[in-house]
């Protein structure tokens, strides 16, 4: 592993000093935020509850946006639950809520996104017809979440599904954007 300070990829320029210095032009492009995405694969014919780790947590992070994209569609039928939740080895916590949301309509192009409390299903915008997202004036369209490490343990931010055992073969390009709770070197969020 890597250990890097995270946000806007300028910076790099700023001493980490400079970052810790509120109203500075550095510590505004620290905070802006990473990136880090991946590309799951679900192909085959996968039956019952499936979990799939897309991120590693190490120390405390602010996920400021988490979605994903589906890159590439042939067969997504046999998704019929999905949510995401973030897990230490031993307990899952749920990042939204796990009833679900049924993907089974997915077409190239959709999006699952967290827009709400970790008590809410994620949200589903299908690209079958044109669509759009209100979030309203001032109001952000995706919701934040702060993930913290089990002290000592791995812990991963997972997508789970069910699939009922028909054929499936789908990309989704996960995308979270964030940012270190506590400015310290070892705070990061990282693909899986």
């Amino acid at each position: 592993m890597t250990l890097h300070n995270s946000g806007n990829p300028l910076f790099a320029v700023a001493p980490l000093a400079a970052v810790q210095v509120n109203n500075t032009a550095y510590n505004y492009l620290g905070r802006l935020g990473s990136v880090a995405d991946k590309t799951l694969t679900i192909s085959g014919t996968p039956t019952g509850a499936q979990h799939e780790n897309i991120y590693r947590v190490f120390g405390a992070v602010e996920i400021l946006m988490l979605f994903g994209h589906f890159y590439s569609v042939t067969d997504v039928s046999a998704i019929t639950v999905a949510y995401i939740d973030l897990w230490d080895g031993t307990l899952a916590t749920e990042i939204t809520d796990n009833t679900g949301v049924n993907l089974s309509g997915a077409s190239q192009g959709s999006l699952i996104y967290r827009d709400n409390l970790a008590t809410t299903a994620m949200s589903f915008l299908n690209s079958s017809t044109g669509k759009i997202l209100d979030g309203g004036i001032g109001l952000g369209l995706l919701a934040p979440v702060i993930a913290l490490q089990k002290s000592g343990v791995a812990t991963y931010i997972r997508f789970n599904y069910t699939s009922d055992g028909g054929g499936c073969d789908c990309e989704i390009r996960f995308n979270a954007i964030w940012r270190p709770l506590v400015m310290e070197v070892g705070s990061l969020l990282t693909v899986a």
